[in-house]
């Protein structure tokens, strides 16, 4: 896959304690290596900034740690609608410059979710409620549907259980 330069993307990050979370960036230029047919990708991040500077960081990063960004998630009908979200589902919660799985655990009310994250097995407690006053409190913009960036194509966690063949291989749709 080609990213154009301007292109919205999300790179992943492979250091061990940001595993799982991934930084929103914008593609600046990209390098072709005929002889290796590799591509790399000078990206820059859209909410971190370079060490002693207000500038954004850039960095030069390998095609396998970027993707595009996953579509945008349906509006809110009204102000008190909040998403949907069901137990023990995936999601990217907004936290720390960066979006990193997750997964619902619990459920208190109709805008507060408990959140699960795997790699670390840290539980923490998001609310959606539209006071940004409390620092506990996150608009429910900070919680997404957890997708899987897969043959070049975005699937959920539902889409991706069905497409899993007998042998554990992904199935071609």
């Amino acid at each position: 896959m080609r990213l154009f330069i301007g292109q919205k993307v999300e790179v992943c990050s492979k250091q061990k304690e940001f595993r799982g979370s991934y930084y929103e960036a914008t593609v600046i230029k990209y390098e072709f290596s005929p002889s290796s047919t590799i591509i790399t990708y000078h990206v820059q991040y859209r909410n971190l900034i370079e060490e002693d500077s207000d500038n954004p960081l850039v960095e030069k990063v390998s095609a396998d740690e970027i993707r595009p960004i996953p579509p945008p998630k349906p509006p809110c009908p009204s102000p008190s609608k909040y998403p949907d979200f069901e137990m023990f589902e995936g999601v990217d919660v907004f936290e720390n410059e960066g979006w990193w799985s997750g997964q619902i655990t619990g459920r208190h009310g109709r805008d507060r979710f408990f959140v699960c994250f795997p790699p670390t097995g840290e539980k923490l407690d998001y609310h959606h409620k539209l006071d940004y006053h409390h620092k506990l409190d996150y608009h429910h913009s900070q919680l997404r549907h957890h997708l899987d960036w897969t043959n070049r194509n975005w699937i959920s966690q539902s889409e991706a259980f069905m497409c899993f063949g007998s042998e554990g291989s992904l199935c071609e749709t």
